[in-house]
Formats: structure tokens, C-alpha cells, sequence
């Protein structure tokens, strides 16, 4: 399957106070939660032309900041969601914009979801975060960390410690991501870094709604943030490899070529 010229599409997004979003035609959303320049450089841009090569629906936060030392204007962590309350999460620990931005998210996964092979309702949702050191040149983040021979979960890992997030894809469908982006040539890490098990991770947020989706956190180190455009061309070609093992879980239409 070739590579889409997301160029040849017309991709039309909303610009609100805080943020970008588009809907796509395909069952995947794209979310960069950390997209200002001084958190996670370059994941705007990655972000948007990975959703254009893939026709996927798209939500960007790029004002509001990872908090600073002193507390700021727009300073608020949109990948750490606020406690559960009454088992709820409880909103008012949050600004209003990061409700905004995760009830978008869900729109969108309920949405992506429909466009799914035979309308099995699942859709893939990809995190687009930035890795400060070299250890990899991607971590993948679902709930699961590696240990020798296997991937295993928070429950099953010593290291996890009170952290009660789910895995949020299967960890076949981990492996296989981590092998098409292995053959790319890249250092891959399957939670090694940030396993997104955390209840409160941004990852986590449609499992805890009920919605049938795969979440997977990528982190991606400086070297490749600093190319976005070869970064975006090269994950949507993982992701169309991922299709021969992917079709009895999202499909993605001919006509992303």
C-alpha cells in the first residue's frame, strides 16, 4: 500500500482558544496533548500531517502548558486527568478547556468508531508525545511494560506501585507496532519509558468511558520531532503496514493509498 500525499487532501480544521481539531473519514483519531513549543516541540506538526496522510480525526491542544514552578497564565497538564470522585472524574480540578478537549476526544472515538471494518466499533487512537533523552527513538504506551520475554501489565509489574490503569490495546497489537517500526530502522520501546499506566494518564481516558478503542501513547525523541514531516510520513507508513494484521480490528478505506 502506498503513502498517501496528504497534500492532495483538503483538510479542513477548527482553530478554537486552545486548540485544533478536525474529524476524518477513517476509523483512527490522532491527539497531541502537549503540542506548545515549550513542552513537546514538534508534536503539532506531527500530529496534524500524520492525520492528514491518514484522513484520521485530530485534536491538539497548543495552549495550555505542562505546569511551571510558579503557577502561570494557560498552565494546566492536558495528559493528566483530574481524580475520580463518586466515580466520576471530577472536572472542576481542571479548566473548562481540558473538559472541552476530552469530551471532543470522545466525540471523535465514537465517530472513528462507526467508520470501522463491518462496524465492529473500534477505532485506534494515537497519543503524540515528545521523549526528552535518546534511550529510544520511540516508546509505545498502553498500560503495559516490558519485562524479558513479555510485555505484562501495571498489576503484573513490581515497578507499577499503586498505579491502576488498564492496558489499553491488546499487547499483540503493541508487538506488532513495535515490530513494523523496528524494520524502520528505529530503537523501539514497548512502555519501557512511560507505560501510560497510570489511571490518570490521558491514554487511559476512553477506556474509562467504556468506548472500544485501542489508545497507544507514542513518544518520540528530539532527532525525529526535529523532522516532523519525515516523522508523520514514516509513522502513517507503519500504521497502513499494520493493516494485513489489522483488518478484523479497524480498517482503514482504499482510498488512503
Amino acid at each position: 500500500m502506498g503513502l498517501l500525499n496528504f497534500t492532495d487532501f483538503l483538510f479542513e480544521s477548527e482553530k478554537t482558544t486552545f486548540g485544533i481539531f478536525s474529524e476524518g473519514s477513517t476509523p483512527i483519531v490522532i491527539v497531541a496533548p502537549h503540542a506548545v513549543d515549550a513542552d513537546d516541540k514538534n508534536t503539532l506538526e506531527i500530529a496534524k500531517e500524520l492525520a492528514m496522510r491518514l484522513n484520521a480525526f485530530l485534536a491538539i491542544n497548543d495552549t495550555f502548558h505542562k505546569p511551571c514552578e510558579k503557577k502561570c497564565e494557560y498552565d494546566e497538564d492536558f495528559n493528566h486527568l483530574p481524580p475520580v470522585v463518586d466515580g466520576k472524574l471530577d472536572w472542576s480540578k481542571r479548566v473548562p478547556e481540558m473538559k472541552t478537549f476530552y469530551d471532543t476526544i470522545e466525540e471523535y472515538a465514537n465517530k472513528a468508531s462507526k467508520l470501522s471494518k463491518d462496524n465492529n466499533k473500534r477505532c485506534l487512537v494515537l497519543f503524540i508525545h515528545g521523549l526528552k533523552h535518546d534511550k529510544y527513538d520511540i516508546d509505545l504506551g498502553a498500560g503495559a511494560r516490558s519485562a524479558p520475554n513479555m510485555v505484562i501489565n501495571a498489576e503484573q509489574h513490581a515497578q507499577s506501585k499503586d498505579n491502576t490503569g488498564e492496558i489499553t490495546a491488546p499487547i499483540k497489537f503493541v508487538e506488532e507496532f513495535r515490530e513494523v517500526l523496528k524494520k524502520k530502522g528505529l530503537k523501539v520501546g514497548t512502555g519501557d519509558v512511560f507505560s501510560a499506566w497510570d489511571g490518570q494518564n490521558g491514554t487511559q481516558y476512553l477506556q474509562s468511558k467504556g468506548i472500544d478503542c485501542y489508545s497507544i501513547q507514542l513518544e518520540i525523541n528530539s532527532h525525529l520531532r526535529d523532522e516532523p514531516s519525515k516523522t508523520a510520513e514514516l509513522l502513517s507508513s507503519a500504521v497502513q503496514e499494520m493493516k494485513d494484521y489489522s483488518e478484523s480490528i479497524f480498517y482503514l478505506p482504499q482510498d488512503v493509498k
